[in-house]
């Protein structure tokens, strides 16, 4: 009979496995198109082809490794094209979502949003960059939800998400998770003045930085 302690500890060895093989794509030391071979990733990780195999599944479906015929799983190789699609429509849409949601911010708000970025600047001092990417959704989902357009809200965390894939490589370069806390401290004192145009105009130039940076990042890499 499987015990819970069991259970427990072969989701904690997955969980490992699993953040490991996600950094090692995520900082290169894996290059897209790279085959993917289980009894390799198991002895440089020191465990069995299990893990490793569940991992890969579940990696999957974030987008980051791909099963082709007669190959079997390779790391995805990024496009630039949909890299781009996908930014292009998120400045349009968080442009929108930000200014209504400035409209009905209030002061209690305006804390709400510097705490979630005080955890931020915790997680990224502390060199955890897949929790402070998850903070940092946090903040968006908090300042999205404020616009009151339940279809609005939903289309903009949806492409938040499909920008997931390159937002993580972006999170694993220390240097731009600072940058990325200083952009949420300025927001805040932006908030404060609530000078709404100036909000906007500042969210859609930060998402036009990222986008050329994670080219560099992600796509340069490929070549």
């Amino acid at each position: 009979m499987i015990q819970a302690k069991d259970t427990l500890q072969h989701d904690t060895l997955l969980t490992r496995v699993t953040n490991r093989l996600r950094k090692l794509i995520l900082t290169n030391q894996i290059k897209a198109g790279e085959r993917l071979k289980q009894d390799d990733i198991a002895r440089l990780l020191g465990v069995s082809r299990t893990p490793v195999r569940e991992a890969i599944r579940q990696l999957e479906t974030e987008g980051l490794i791909t099963t082709l015929p007669y190959k079997g799983a390779v790391v995805t190789r990024v496009s630039e094209e949909e890299l781009e699609d996908i930014y292009q429509i998120r400045i349009a849409l968080e442009a929108r979502a930000t200014r209504l949601a400035c409209h009905n911010m209030t002061p209690k708000d305006i804390e709400v949003l510097e705490q979630i970025v005080a955890n931020m600047h915790l997680e990224s001092t502390e060199g955890r960059a897949e929790q402070s990417l998850q903070v940092n959704r946090q903040f968006y989902q908090y300042l999205f939800s404020l616009s009151n357009r339940p279809q609005l809200f939903e289309l903009t965390m949806n492409y938040l998400d499909k920008a997931n894939r390159f937002r993580q490589q972006f999170f694993y370069d220390e240097s731009q998770q600072q940058h990325t806390v200083q952009v949420h401290v300025t927001l805040i004192a932006l908030f404060r003045k609530n000078n709404i145009d100036d909000i906007v105009a500042y969210t859609s130039q930060q998402l036009h930085y990222s986008l050329a940076e994670i080219k560099q990042i992600c796509v340069s890499a490929t070549s």
